[in-house]
């Protein structure tokens, strides 16, 4: 969770940043996972004012769960980007992925 909040302060700026339990990991929402769940489809879903965006930092597992095989295994990695059209049914525009660093980086991610 540290992390996300982490990754949202320093791409958009902390007083830009609004943290939420609805982004849990799947693995620390507990009893509140059907409600993470139930969060992650309503803000792939909901509609966005014209002309702006809705950016979501938070882990890819909950993702998975709600968009199902489109985005399972491979589809999705760590540390990479899934860009959505909101709709009941998202559609999938791309999923951007880091180039590697060279070395192996850290852990070898």
């Amino acid at each position: 969770m540290f992390r996300a909040r982490d990754t949202a302060e320093i791409a958009f700026g902390a007083e830009a940043v609004e943290v939420t339990d609805s982004l849990l990991a799947d693995d620390y929402a507990g009893g509140r996972l059907d409600w993470v769940l139930a969060e992650h489809r309503r803000l792939f879903s909901e509609p966005v004012p014209a002309g702006t965006n809705r950016v979501l930092v938070g882990h890819r597992t909950p993702a998975i769960m709600v968009l199902g095989p489109r985005v399972g295994g491979d589809a999705f990695p760590e540390g990479a980007v899934l860009a959505l059209e909101p709709a009941p049914e998202p559609r999938i525009l791309a999923v951007l992925v880091l180039a590697p660093v060279p070395g192996g980086g850290f852990h070898g991610c």
